[in-house]
Order: structure tokens, then sequence, then C-alpha cells
């Protein structure tokens, strides 16, 4: 029989390698990705269209958590099960899995593991995390590292709120991507 793949929802700091880890799940077992940052990007990107890339992910930030305080706390998870709802009919019946790239906050653990996503933490040191921005981005982030939705997402991690952990501290991309597909073996139902 077959193995199943969960659907499953990422959660990470800046930098930890979470969109690599959703990638690497599409090259595998064509994962369809979506973020929940999306709509927050696409917003900003509108709003403030002539802004330094610095300062988007200052406004990136803010304007999530502004939206999150006045239109509810679950405002960006609904906005994305509504386009997996478009995508594939209803979710939990679609022919691929679904990855969430892009989790960092505690009610989105609990809004996502409520529809059977399997979660999971990608970690680095914050040194690795801060080199690898600095030459993706070509500017100092570090600064973004003490905003609430980053501190929200090292909570997750420390508290055992993730199902299963993924360590990408020091390791080159090939080696992360055999971790990866371990651990999506030892997942898969």
């Amino acid at each position: 029989m077959a193995k199943k793949f969960p659907n499953i929802l990422i959660i990470g700091c800046m930098g930890s390698g979470k969109d690599t880890v959703a990638d690497t799940l599409h090259e595998l077992a064509d994962y369809r990705t979506l973020k929940l940052g999306r709509w927050i990007r696409e917003h900003v990107d509108l709003l403030y269209y002539d802004e330094t890339p610095d300062r988007k992910r200052q406004l990136y930030q803010e304007y999530g958590q502004w939206a999150r305080k006045n239109y509810g706390p679950d405002v960006w998870n609904v906005a994305t099960l509504n386009s997996m709802s478009m995508l594939a009919g209803a979710f939990s019946s679609a022919p691929y899995p679904f990855v969430i790239a892009d989790g960092r906050q505690v009610n989105e653990v609990e809004f996502w593991k409520k529809r059977g996503f399997h979660v999971v933490g990608v970690q680095a040191d914050p040194f690795v995390r801060a080199l690898r921005l600095r030459g993706r981005d070509g500017f100092n982030q570090e600064t973004a590292f003490k905003h609430e939705t980053e501190i929200s997402a090292q909570y997750i991690m420390d508290n055992g709120l993730c199902d299963s952990m993924i360590d990408n501290t020091g390791i080159c991309i090939a080696e992360f991507k055999r971790k990866i597909t371990a651990w999506l073996v030892d997942i898969s139902i």
C-alpha cells in the first residue's frame, strides 16, 4: 500500500529553512505550498510599493499583526483555508497534500492541528540564520528577530507544541534535504 502524506504546517523563525522544507516536500511528494503571509505581502506591496526591502520586512510584520488585532487572530488562517478550498474543493479530499510554509503563532498551530495538519518546527542557530538572511536579502535583519512573531515561533518550538522538529544548523543543503526526506518517510501513514 502506498504511503499517505499528511498536510503539514511549518513553524520556524526567519532564515531557519522553512521554504527549503516546503520546496523539498513539493519535489518529493508533489506538495502544494501555501503561505499565510501571502495576503500580507500582497497588501503591503500594493500599499508601500516604493519602500526599501529592509523596511518592507518590518511593514509585513506590522501589517500582519495589525490585521490579527483588528479582524481576529485567525484572519490569515481563514484566508489560506479559503484559498485551499478554491484550489481543491474540500481540502481534506484533495488529490495532493498541502504544506503551509510560514507558521509563527500559537493560534496558527491550534487552527491547523484541528484540521489534521502535522506541525513541524524547523530550527537553526540565530547566528546561522542571520548569515543566511544577509546572503539571501543583502541586508542585516537581526532587529526583526525580536519581533513578536519571531518570539512566538521560537516559543512554539521550545515548548513542545510541534509534532516533530528538524534541525538545520550548520549543514549543507544536500544534507538538509536528506534529513527532510527521512523525516517525511517517518511521519507518513
